[in-house]
């Protein structure tokens, strides 16, 4: 499974590869994905060039202070996104072995294989 997999890269690149690779699993998982995904980046596009503020609407938002797994559950596509980049590049950057996350993000990587392991019950991994 790509999240027990060891790092060989930045851990910015390792998170930004596990971000777009979670939105595989989100596509799999919802036949919403594409229509909310474009309709965030259509907002954030939006008000920056309309307020000029890039991040008056950040749907890559989370509280990394707060407890991260009803944010993961309530988040919206990008947010989720943006967790589990946050999460992947925390564990190699601490030097975690495979599977190893800290303690924060432990039930949402939990939450996560879980997700994994019913699409792969559905044969599609």
């Amino acid at each position: 499974m790509w999240l027990n997999k060891p790092y060989n890269a930045s851990p910015s690149a390792s998170g930004a590869f596990g971000h777009e690779v979670y939105h595989v699993i989100q596509a799999d998982q919802s036949g919403s994905f594409l229509t909310e995904a474009i309709g965030l980046q259509a907002a954030s596009t939006l008000t920056e060039y309309y307020f000029g503020e890039p991040f008056a609407f950040d749907p890559y938002s989370f509280d990394p202070s707060a407890s991260i797994l009803p944010q993961f559950l309530h988040g919206n596509v990008e947010a989720q996104g943006a967790i589990v980049q946050s999460m992947i590049a925390d564990s190699a950057a601490h030097g975690y072995p495979r599977g190893k996350v800290s303690s924060q993000y432990q039930e949402t990587y939990d939450e996560i294989l879980r997700r994994c392991r019913e699409c792969k019950k559905k044969k599609k991994y």
